[in-house]
């Protein structure tokens, strides 16, 4: 327990406002949230740690991917997309490697997929009613899904997206969507394999 003491003064009334919405946040029994604080400054809790950061207005913005292209985001994540003859090993299926980013460790994402020889690629971040049906999973809304693997709410806009034309291919941390799957006995007249590949060192930035 935090202790606090009231005071008449302005000043000391707003200082007695943050530590009490520290001491609710420490005492609290949920196991993701966030509380903001002055000066854009923001504690939270996820996957059992504590974190404390600042609050960085960051934009995020749709843009297309050309092949052996490598964007750096504002954010500081590195993605690229690039063509291949055979499937590798996938790296994080389920979200695992956003846990490392939240905990502050660098992240490898990896994944392949069968796509038209004629697509065209574009990355973008979630919006309102999208959904996403991973090879071996549930079609689930990506809000749901995000939920599900205890993403805090601070990092869910900054997530990466790979859109094949105007479908989600790739809900970055995942596996592959479905639908773009490598089959072993595919006709590959007409398509193509890719692997797609998202990077994070420790100086991940995000909206706290």
């Amino acid at each position: 327990m935090i202790m606090i003491e009231e005071s008449r003064s302005k000043n000391s009334q707003i200082q007695y406002n943050v530590i009490q919405k520290i001491n609710d946040f420490v005492l609290s029994e949920r196991q993701r949230c966030s509380v903001n604080l002055p000066d854009n400054f923001v504690i939270g809790k996820a996957y059992n740690y504590f974190f404390i950061g600042k609050h960085e207005n960051i934009l995020t913005k749709e843009r297309k991917i050309t092949f052996g292209e490598t964007i750096q985001t504002e954010t500081g994540m590195e993605i690229s997309v690039s063509q291949v003859d055979t499937r590798g090993e996938a790296i994080s299926s389920n979200g695992e490697a956003w846990k490392k980013v939240v905990l502050g460790e660098p992240a490898v994402m990896i994944q392949y997929a069968s796509i038209p020889k004629s697509a065209r690629l574009f990355l973008t971040f979630r919006k309102p009613g999208d959904r996403y049906k991973p090879v071996n999973g549930r079609e689930a809304k990506v809000k749901d899904i995000f939920i599900s693997a205890g993403i805090p709410q601070s990092l869910k806009e900054f997530i990466p997206i790979i859109k094949c034309n105007e479908e989600i291919l790739w809900l970055s941390g995942w596996r592959i969507a479905e639908r773009y799957k490598i089959r072993h006995d595919e006709d590959m007249i007409g398509a193509q394999r890719i692997q797609l590949e998202i990077s994070i060192g420790k100086k991940f930035k995000k909206n706290q």
